[in-house]
């Protein structure tokens, strides 16, 4: 979450341990792996390693109307797709 660290997010899990408790925690940043590669080429490649049906779909929708920006030495190009 922003404005979090990984470490106070450890010491909640830790508290909600320690009262009894259980916790499953996934961390996932998408946005760099996404918005560093071509979007069509991305899709192309997972279809053809037999990434399919809904988990296919699921990341088309999630790339659908993202836009990659690239910073080279302070300038920003944006509109890459």
């Amino acid at each position: 979450m922003k404005g979090r660290s990984c470490l106070t997010n450890f010491k909640s899990w830790t508290r909600a341990l320690d009262e009894g408790y259980g916790i499953d925690v996934i961390y996932l940043d998408y946005r760099k792996a996404f918005d560093t590669v071509p979007h069509q080429k991305l899709i192309y490649k997972l279809s053809q390693i037999e990434i399919t049906g809904k988990a296919l779909v699921w990341v088309k929708e999630f790339l659908n109307d993202r836009i990659m920006k690239v910073n080279v030495r302070g300038t920003v190009l944006s509109g890459l797709e």
